[in-house]
C-alpha cells in the first residue's frame, strides 16, 4: 500500500522512528515542536502534517518539561490532543509495555503518535551498545506500535563515538 505520512515526506504514519543527537542539542525541543505541529495540524518544518492524538512519555528531564510546555503554549499555541506522562516506563518489562498499550487504548490515543524520551531511560540496565539487547527494545516498540496502530518515536543520544550513530 502507499505510504501514509504524519509529516509529509518526513515522518510516516506508522512504524518506529528515532530522533537522535548529542546530549543537550535540543532533541526534546525539536520533538515537542513536531508534536505541536501534528496535534495542531500546522506545518512542521515547512511540511504538511496530519492531526493525530499524541502521547509523550517524558522519562528524562521531567522536572523542566512543564516549563517547556508552558512556554510552547505561550509562544506557539495549544497542545490539545497531547497527553504527557512522566512516570517511569521500561521497554524491558512486559507489564510496563502492556501498561503503555492500555494507557493509549484507554485514553483514545490509538492511531496516534507515541514518543519515548529517552530510549536510554526506557531501557534501564540494558547495554545500549549491544545489538541483541537493542533488538529486544525495538521489538517492544514494534509491539506497542502494532497494538495501537501508532507511530512510536524514540528520542536517543548519540553513542560515545558519534560517527557510529545511535
Amino acid at each position: 500500500p502507499p505510504l501514509e505520512w504524519l509529516v509529509k515526506g518526513l515522518i510516516p504514519r506508522r512504524g518506529v522512528v528515532a530522533f537522535y543527537g548529542a546530549s543537550g542539542c535540543g532533541k526534546s525541543f525539536l520533538v515537542l515542536d513536531l508534536f505541536g505541529a501534528i496535534v495542531g495540524e500546522r506545518e512542521g518544518f515547512g511540511l504538511r502534517t496530519v492531526r493525530v492524538p499524541a502521547l509523550y512519555l517524558c522519562l528524562e528531564g521531567a522536572a523542566g518539561f512543564g516549563k517547556r510546555l508552558a512556554a510552547y503554549r505561550i509562544e506557539v499555541g495549544s497542545l490539545a490532543g497531547m497527553k504527557v506522562v512522566a512516570e517511569p516506563s521500561r521497554l524491558n518489562d512486559r507489564q510496563d509495555e502492556a501498561d503503555i498499550i492500555d494507557l493509549i487504548r484507554n485514553t483514545g490515543l490509538t492511531r496516534g503518535l507515541v514518543c519515548i524520551d529517552t530510549l536510554a531511560q526506557a531501557t534501564p540496565g540494558m547495554d545500549e551498545n549491544s545489538g541483541e539487547v537493542m533488538t529486544l527494545a525495538i521489538a517492544a516498540c514494534q509491539r506497542i506500535q502494532q497494538a495501537t496502530d501508532s507511530l512510536v518515536l524514540l528520542v536517543h543520544h548519540v553513542g560515545k563515538d558519534s560517527t557510529k550513530g545511535l
